[in-house]
């Protein structure tokens, strides 16, 4: 005769119990801390204080950027990876910052093989950006960045920058071929040297970049330029040169 397992019930039963009893959420009246009273210094990354590292050149606590330097304070030297033909290439950058006084100031890592000048004139303020492999300065391998005079309005501005481009003998390219989402009017062209220029507007100031190189530089000198303007920082709002970045 098979006698029933009468405790086998009884111990499923006990089982359960315990498993509740496990599974179930401290009660913050039972003596547990509740979150806001666990011990400071307890969470991952919290410093000696209890209080989230701030990372260097950030603001933190009651500290707050200089709203005319916003960016100039970036790291001096870094690595960025520019794609030449497909392929990513390490690059070593420096960091550039207008002077003080520039009338549009703005910070940008630029290749720390090209030299960055930069100086005033009764044209504008003007940046250069030149091509230095090896130490052996290009000067027909270029990016230019100048800023039209306080005051210069809009037909101003779109007028200098026309007269420029008839200059140099490039022509004015339609909406759709234009480069860059920034520029208001853009021009190109292409003979003995790549050349370019494109008029951009930041606030009530007005400026072009302009570039210029020869054939020997087609493969280097697009992803590197493209590298300056991607790194630009206005420091004023601390905004990217691309409105869309």
């Amino acid at each position: 005769m098979i006698r029933p397992k009468w405790w086998l019930p009884a111990l499923l039963l006990a089982g359960l119990l315990v498993a509740a009893g496990c599974a179930a959420p401290a009660d913050p009246g039972d003596g547990s801390p509740a979150p806001s009273e666990q011990p400071a210094g307890d969470g991952a990354g919290d410093g000696d204080d209890g209080a989230a590292e701030t990372p260097p050149g950030s603001a933190g606590g009651d500290q707050q950027p200089d709203p005319a330097r916003i960016g100039m304070d970036r790291p001096e030297r870094a690595e960025a990876i520019i794609l030449i033909e497909g392929m990513g290439e390490p690059v070593p950058i420096r960091l550039f910052s207008t002077p003080a006084d520039w009338p549009l100031q703005f910070s940008t890592y630029h290749p720390e093989d090209w030299v960055a000048e930069a100086v005033t004139g009764d044209g504008g303020a003007v940046v250069r950006f030149t091509v230095a492999y090896g130490g052996h300065r290009s000067d027909d391998a270029y990016l230019e960045v100048v800023v039209y005079p306080a005051g210069t309005d809009e037909a101003s501005a779109r007028r200098r920058a026309a007269d420029q481009a008839a200059d140099l003998g490039i022509a004015e390219l339609a909406g759709g071929d234009r480069w860059y989402p920034w520029s208001l009017a853009e021009y190109g062209g292409v003979a003995e040297a790549a050349q370019g220029l494109a008029l951009g507007r930041h606030g009530d100031g007005w400026f072009h970049v302009r570039w210029h190189y020869p054939p020997e530089h087609g493969d280097g000198f697009g992803p590197r330029q493209h590298l300056i303007f991607s790194e630009w920082i206005w420091a004023d709002n601390g905004l990217p040169l691309d409105p869309g970045k």
